[in-house]
């Protein structure tokens, strides 16, 4: 079930806990903070109170935050742990041979 059919008739939404954003896929959470955009926009024009919707956006909007920052963080740890694996011997460097010789 998609995030448009599961909200279609409800007034507010159903508030989910940083738990359950924290292991939805991208995909859901990204219909998702679109669903509750859509449904800010509709009530604002319609001049209804919207901040159960705002409330909801904040949450899923700090999760895509911690996703893309978590995701920097690990390339930035991928590309120093490439550089550190320049500095290593190759594991074919046998060191007693290279003493004998």
């Amino acid at each position: 079930m998609n995030a448009r059919t599961y909200f279609s008739n409800l007034s507010s939404p159903v508030i989910r806990t940083i738990d359950e954003l924290s292991v939805m896929a991208d995909a859901g959470l990204s219909e998702l903070y679109s669903h509750c955009r859509s449904c800010i926009d509709r009530g604002r024009s319609r001049g209804q109170n919207t901040r159960e919707w705002e409330e909801e956006l904040c949450y899923i909007q700090r999760e895509q935050e911690i996703r893309e920052l978590r995701a920097l963080v690990h390339k930035q740890w991928l590309e120093e742990q490439s550089q550190n694996n320049h500095d290593v011997p190759d594991e074919d460097w046998n060191i007693n041979e290279n003493m004998t010789n």
